[in-house]
């Protein structure tokens, strides 16, 4: 009677670990994609890039060290940014590992390399007199 009682209660206290950790990596999955896709318009900067996003799904920006002007398109499905530039056949993607009002980091899909950007604000020239 005992062996009979205590393995219920393993199999109870099985039962609920399995169904918290199930619950926790749905947790995961559902945080990576529960963001306002609208976080990423504006204008952000990291070691590599300064890129604009628009509200039409279009960016601009400078890249690299030589500060190369591109443009081009973006999308953002699920948890992956997807890039187009208008010049060249280059599309690179990225997952999008945290997104918020301040700090935008994504992971390349190429290279695994981490691009960390933080929102700026371009201020406009005054033309002096």
């Amino acid at each position: 009677m005992l062996k009979r009682q205590l393995y219920t209660v393993f199999s109870v206290v099985l039962l609920s670990l399995i169904q918290c950790t199930g619950n926790e990596q749905q947790n995961q999955e559902s945080a990576k994609t529960n963001f306002n896709k609208k976080l990423i318009l504006g204008t952000w900067k990291d070691s590599n890039s300064i890129v604009t996003y628009f509200e039409n799904k279009t960016f601009d920006g400078w890249f690299g060290d030589g500060n190369k002007r591109f443009h081009g398109y973006y999308n953002i499905v699920s948890d992956t940014l997807k890039i187009s530039f208008a010049t060249h056949e280059y599309n690179p993607a990225y997952i999008i590992e945290k997104m918020d009002s301040h700090i935008f980091n994504i992971r390349s899909l190429d290279d695994n390399a981490l691009f960390i950007k933080r929102k700026i604000k371009i201020v406009e020239q005054i033309p002096e007199k």
